[in-house]
């Protein structure tokens, strides 16, 4: 079971709702986490099992250099990858300022 979260910048009007993680279906083929693609800048979710044929054109924010501090115990896990709630970058400000808020589940 996937959640569905909102991003919001605390800074600008920055905001998105996403889709994380997978569903029972299809989890061992899609899992979607949060990226900011590396030329464009642009705020996407893209398929985290592919991280390693697409690190050289994204930054997914499970990296330490798209957040602040260190990985939070308790942050929105989807099996073992997890995000922080706080202090990640937000793709429009260009600060540390976008939170990732649970808005619910999806399968």
């Amino acid at each position: 079971m996937g959640l569905i979260i909102k991003a919001n910048c605390t800074l600008c009007n920055f905001s998105k709702q996403f889709s994380y993680g997978g569903d029972m279906m299809n989890h061992f083929i899609w899992n979607g986490v949060p990226a900011i693609h590396k030329n464009t800048g642009e705020f996407i979710v893209e398929n985290y099992i592919m991280r390693e044929e697409l690190k050289d054109k994204l930054n997914f924010y499970t990296e330490p250099q798209i957040f602040l501090g260190e990985k939070e115990e308790f942050g929105l896990q989807h099996g073992d990858i997890m995000l922080n709630r706080k202090w990640n970058k937000c793709p429009a400000y260009k600060e540390f300022s976008l939170d990732f808020v649970r808005r619910g589940f999806w399968d």
